[in-house]
């Protein structure tokens, strides 16, 4: 059983080691709430968010959707790794190969949802821009629905993202690929360090 849980995560210390977590540590409080089960929500306007991290961080694609309830989905995700060893052994995917794995997950989320997204945000990446660009302009998709995403500080995501949890306003779809974003929720822990510099 306690293979089945990420050693660092909260759970797996309060839970398995049975030591004492204090749940202030917590990034965002998920609730049973913010679930979302049976079938998709019927939705208005969706966008596509995009998260490259070529090397040891992650790479994910998210799908998000406004509903018509005018309640926030996260619909759908796709999420990578590549890890020290696909480093290591030169096995890990590059840009090309991430942006022919989301020009796929474009098409399956287009087809599924019935029309194409408004926008495929991505961030202030050129060359995964230039790559992306042409590989839209080449299978005669909108190469307009590609834009830069600007975020805000952390501290205001942080903020903004636990108001719409609390408020039952953000929901995640119970679907197998976003086993992980919950899990992601639950477990999301303040860096000390990070958090007492502010």
């Amino acid at each position: 059983i306690a293979s089945e849980f990420d050693p660092n995560s909260p759970f797996y210390k309060a839970m398995i080691l049975g030591l004492r977590i204090n749940s202030a540590n917590l990034v965002y409080q998920f609730r049973d709430y913010n679930m979302h089960k049976g079938p998709l929500p019927l939705i208005k306007d969706y966008v596509i968010a995009v998260d490259i991290g070529e090397t040891l961080s992650a790479t994910t694609f998210i799908t998000m959707g406004i509903g018509i309830d005018n309640k926030l989905y996260l619909l759908d995700m796709y999420y990578h790794r590549n890890g020290k060893k696909a480093v290591d052994d030169m096995s890990f995917v590059t840009k090309e190969q991430y942006v022919e794995q989301l020009h796929d997950y474009y098409t399956r989320t287009t087809s599924v949802m019935g029309k194409e997204p408004t926008y495929v945000f991505i961030d202030k990446d050129q060359g995964f821009y230039r790559i992306l660009h042409g590989r839209f302009k080449a299978a005669g998709l909108n190469v307009n629905k590609i834009v830069y995403a600007i975020k805000n500080k952390i501290t205001q995501r942080i903020s903004e993202l636990s108001s719409l949890l609390y408020r039952g306003k953000f929901l995640v779809c119970d679907t197998e690929t976003n086993k992980q974003a919950v899990t992601a929720f639950e477990n999301a822990v303040y860096d000390q360090k990070e958090f007492q510099n502010g």
